[in-house]
């Protein structure tokens, strides 16, 4: 390892991807912070996440930018002189680590031009030109975190556990006021109901309304949140009657820190392979994940809450009886603390 001094004194972690997987490069902070006491750490992720990270107690410095060639959700490509803005805040903080997570070759040289001598991935999708520690990916299949985890052990040579690296994230205290405000409102108290989610960007991966529905009509008694994201609600209008019962609420649109407070404190969050799920489990939350298409041993949530998943292909063959039962089997009051 070389680096200026004797250990990485400015430490740049490299997430450019969409929520879940923000949420994700949120599992190295812990173990960076344990051996590198020291070091400042800055973070850079496209700028519809960049809130999940603000007042994060592991994390100095938060660089948002969303990359030139690459969407985020509802949103077309970045532009080029917001990427450049926060390219050149980045320079100028002079990083000597960068951690480049789902390393692709821009990404590296962004951290080359920035003038990061120290630059660390995996070697994929010709990262490799740009990296001075490039390595080899891991066998296929294996968990994203595992991943990140994996590029610490092999850099820095230090054996991790799992346990050591759960993505964790904290709600700020104008957002818990916020949770504070609007639960008393709507009548709902901390782990006593619980968080759906409809949607994700891959209809695939949508368990459809039509079960949803009739999983809310099993559940008569239920204190349920529909939690719709943005252009989401208007999708609920062919079962927006049987969806929207008494005892059932709904939140749309929040804002990140929003949902941080809102996810941690439900008592469990049923949805399918997308990022709110990922968010309520770095919160702490229980979350029952309903895959299709892609397996939890890849992208599933982790945390420090009881966490499962169901999964079955094509996702609307799942039965409402399946999930049913499977929210039996969690505690009245799941949560992980």
């Amino acid at each position: 390892m070389t680096v200026r001094g004797d250990f990485p004194r400015k430490i740049l972690i490299v997430a450019l991807d969409n929520l879940g997987d923000a949420v994700m490069a949120s599992s190295i902070l812990p173990p960076l912070k344990r051996l590198f006491p020291k070091s400042t750490v800055g973070i850079w992720v496209k700028d519809y996440v960049s809130d999940l990270f603000t007042g994060h107690p592991l994390i100095d410095s938060v660089h948002a930018s969303d990359p030139f060639w690459d969407r985020s959700p509802g949103k077309g490509k970045g532009a080029v002189g917001p990427f450049l803005r926060a390219w050149s805040e980045i320079r100028k903080s002079r990083y000597d680590t960068a951690l480049i997570l789902n390393a692709e070759w821009r990404r590296t040289l962004s951290c080359r031009l920035a003038g990061i001598p120290e630059r660390i991935g995996y070697r994929s999708r010709k990262s490799g030109l740009f990296l001075n520690h490039a390595f080899p990916l891991p066998e296929a299949g294996g968990h994203f975190s595992d991943e990140h985890r994996g590029l610490l052990e092999k850099y820095f040579d230090q054996p991790l556990s799992p346990e050591d690296c759960l993505p964790r994230l904290e709600a700020l205290p104008q957002d818990e006021q916020w949770w504070k405000g609007w639960s008393t409102e709507k009548g709902l108290k901390s782990r006593e109901f619980t968080v759906l989610h409809f949607f994700s960007g891959d209809e695939e991966k949508n368990w459809p309304l039509a079960c949803w529905a009739e999983f809310l009509k099993r559940n008569p008694q239920g204190r349920f949140v529909v939690l719709c994201g943005p252009g989401e609600e208007s999708r609920l209008e062919p079962y927006r009657k049987e969806i929207l019962r008494a005892g059932v609420e709904l939140i749309s649109a929040p804002t990140l820190g929003q949902l941080k407070a809102l996810l941690g404190h439900a008592r469990l969050v049923i949805g399918g392979d997308s990022g709110p799920e990922h968010v309520a489990a770095a919160r702490g939350a229980c979350v029952l994940s309903l895959f299709g298409p892609t397996g939890p041993g890849r992208s599933g949530p982790r945390g420090r809450g009881v966490l499962r998943a169901l999964r079955q292909f094509p996702l609307r063959s799942l039965p409402v009886d399946t999930v049913i039962a499977a929210m039996a089997e969690f505690p009245p009051q799941a949560s992980a603390d």
